[in-house]
């Protein structure tokens, strides 16, 4: 399972950036292809975490846990290389979240039976409320006809989005950190991680409701002037 976490992640990226025209419809600059191709292996790590950690917590197997842990890890680390090396500016501040992350899943290694799964159906639960934004990115990025169908469209997506992140990024996430709290405690610097995690998410929520606004704003405008 470890040559495949290693290997997966770098022919991935290279599979689509030589088949590009399988999902970008347009021509696009080598900036805006790189950050296609990340936002898609962004999404394919989300949607592979999800199913993987689901089935783990049914099956408990041993064997799956560890190929998600590397499978993740490795994915970090690479993304991490990806963004420095290709100068993604706007990317840079993924440095703290993949450190954080890639510190959750090291401590995971210590814990056994409720608690260790707890902290993986959160580490779950993130990942579910990140897959709207690859698709929109995807949908902001590859739409020329900025019409009002397009606009009403991504009102729609940006409302689902905004509920699915407030319930499970906020409420449920919060919830579990909060029983596994009395647990990790004692470990200061995963903790802190965690903590950060969260304010991100807040912080996340408060641009998620701006974008949401100033689609709406210009939705509205489309209608006025058709």
């Amino acid at each position: 399972m470890l040559p495949i976490a290693l290997t997966y992640w770098p022919f991935l990226q290279t599979f689509l950036k030589n088949n590009k025209e399988y999902f970008v419809n347009k021509n696009c600059s080598k900036d805006e292809l790189q950050k296609l191709v990340s936002n898609f292996v962004s999404g394919s790590h989300a949607l592979s975490i999800i199913i993987f950690g689901c089935i783990y917590l049914v099956t408990q197997s041993s064997n799956l846990f560890y190929f998600i842990f590397f499978f993740s890890i490795i994915y970090f680390i690479y993304d991490s290389y990806s963004i420095w090396f290709n100068k993604i500016k706007e990317y840079y501040p993924y440095f703290i979240h993949h450190g954080a992350s890639i510190y959750f899943l090291q401590c995971l290694l210590n814990y056994e039976g409720d608690v260790k799964n707890t902290m993986i159906l959160g580490y779950i639960l993130l990942e579910i409320t990140n897959l709207p934004s690859y698709y929109i990115y995807y949908y902001l990025k590859t739409n020329e006809t900025k019409n009002e169908e397009y606009y009403k469209k991504l009102l729609n997506l940006k409302l689902g989005q905004l509920g699915l992140y407030f319930v499970l990024r906020l409420i449920v996430f919060g919830y579990l950190m909060k029983y596994c709290y009395k647990y990790i405690c004692h470990q200061p610097v995963l903790t802190s991680c965690i903590v950060g995690l969260y304010i991100m998410g807040v912080y996340w929520s408060y641009k998620l409701i701006q974008g949401y606004l100033k689609t709406k704003e210009d939705y509205e405008k489309i209608k006025v002037e058709q």
